[in-house]
């Protein structure tokens, strides 16, 4: 007996108790070994769920595992830690608990998980699921031939029927040779040159960094945005918001520090060029009543969402950027800021390995969804005790991670925290100081402080907006 035949028994359409006993007329291919290993390894180390996204319901036989992966699968959407006492509630909640075999049985999945190669076991399964949409196809096959169905028409649907599931399992392969790879650079040069005077990215409404940023925010980079408190990364985070929703980029926001109100506040004043603290209180004239009732029609065209809830970890919001994006595709992800987003797994560890799995999980959320991803952060304090202010690489704060994880790393900085008598209030530098794909250095822009809002020098000068 083969790999792809051990234990086999069951047909499609019923699951089966571990201990009941199963015709030898209905055997059809499956692994408990397997699928046990797969659950144990899980328990024992709940990320390994998130590497076995090929794997679904009907590739596990027995009832029990269904019920299992299902309550794993349900607390994975929910951004819950996986083990084997979170899970033993989540199935006492489903009221599975016992129809699984108890905590018992839980146990014992996690002991089978030892040395377990989950990719080869998830392979074995995947296997064995073919083998009986094979076995389940011969039937109807088989129901066809003996109805009244013409030949013809038979064999063109069991042909269509056959295709489907070979492209069904089709695997996608991302290995590409050198020819490949050169058509590639070729096609996005071309593409570049015969779109010169179109954006190459999503604008950020700042026309230097634009042009720093080789067009705008690209696809698949993770940007993290660097400073003290006060010197406005949030500002930059929320003008990004708004010149993409401008756009008619699908925008997602996670501000952790601010309510939904306090975030959509800052970029209504921006966009109206009213006070956000005269918005806060309703002091507004009758032109002003007026344009914010017209910027209610018309927001109605812009797709953003905004999450303000402030105990958010990074699995949660990962779920629900997927969710988001399964709806319609994500253009641009802001999360404000890193050191905020919960890590109930690294709780009695250290801050540097927590801010660290945040900003990996960043890196791949912006490649898997293909949009840019913001990630703001904090700057350690000691900048503020240097001459120059401005912060470093270095100075992110509780994580070389995100130096290395970012393709872009942007510090903003404001001369008006430290010196009164700055020649340049209105003035915030947005330093450059990490760029993969192009070159390092600082874009001044206007920074109007009562309305949240940054504008290009050039434009304020000429405007005095």
């Amino acid at each position: 007996m083969n790999n792809d035949d051990i234990d086999i028994r069951q047909s499609d359409s019923n699951r089966w108790q571990e201990n009941e006993s199963i015709p030898n007329e209905t055997l059809v291919p499956h692994s408990a070994q397997a699928e046990e290993a797969i659950l144990g390894g899980i328990i024992g180390d709940g990320d390994l769920i998130n590497k076995l996204t090929r794997l679904n319901d009907d590739d596990f036989f027995f009832l029990r595992h269904v019920k299992i992966w299902q309550a794993m699968k349900m607390m994975q959407e929910h951004g819950q830690y996986i083990d084997n006492l979170t899970l033993s509630d989540e199935l006492e909640a489903r009221k599975d608990l016992d129809d699984i075999g108890g905590d018992a049985y839980l146990t014992r999945l996690l002991t089978l998980s030892i040395g377990a190669n989950l990719d080869a076991y998830a392979e074995l399964l995947k296997r064995a699921t073919l083998k009986r949409k094979l076995m389940s196809i011969g039937e109807e096959i088989m129901r066809m031939a003996q109805s009244n169905m013409l030949v013809h028409d038979a064999m063109n649907k069991a042909l269509e029927i056959l295709h489907n599931l070979s492209q069904e399992n089709q695997p996608k392969s991302t290995i590409v040779n050198a020819v490949g790879a050169i058509q590639q650079v070729w096609d996005a040069a071309e593409f570049a040159y015969e779109h010169k005077k179109e954006p190459r990215g999503l604008r950020t409404g700042l026309t230097e960094l634009d042009a720093m940023l080789n067009g705008g925010l690209k696809r698949g980079r993770l940007l993290v945005v660097g400073g003290r408190p006060g010197h406005g990364k949030t500002v930059l985070l929320t003008e990004l918001a708004r010149h993409g929703a401008r756009d008619g980029a699908n925008v997602a926001y996670f501000g952790l520090e601010m309510t939904t109100e306090e975030s959509f506040r800052r970029i209504a004043a921006s966009e109206l060029a009213i006070a956000s603290d005269r918005l806060e209180r309703g002091d507004l004239t009758d032109s002003e009543w007026s344009r914010l009732a017209t910027m209610i029609k018309t927001v109605e065209t812009w797709s953003i969402t905004f999450e303000d809830q402030s105990s958010l970890s990074i699995r949660q919001i990962e779920t629900k950027c997927r969710a988001l994006h399964a709806k319609k595709p994500l253009d641009l992800v802001l999360m404000d800021y890193a050191q905020l987003i919960d890590t109930p797994e690294f709780r009695s560890g250290n801050r540097v390995e927590a801010v660290g799995d945040i900003s990996r999980r960043a890196k791949i959320l912006c490649i898997e969804l293909n949009c840019p991803v913001v990630l703001a952060a904090q700057v350690n304090r000691q900048c503020e005790d240097r001459a120059d202010k401005r912060p470093l690489l270095s100075d992110l704060k509780e994580s070389g991670s995100l130096e290395q994880d970012a393709d872009i790393v942007i510090m903003v900085y404001d001369d008006s925290q430290y010196n009164e008598n700055t020649e340049k209030p209105n003035q915030t530098e947005l330093i450059i100081r990490k760029h993969r794909q192009g070159h390092t250095g600082v874009v001044r822009v206007y920074h109007s402080k009562p309305h949240n809002r940054l504008d290009d020098l050039e434009y304020h000068n000429l405007t005095g907006e």
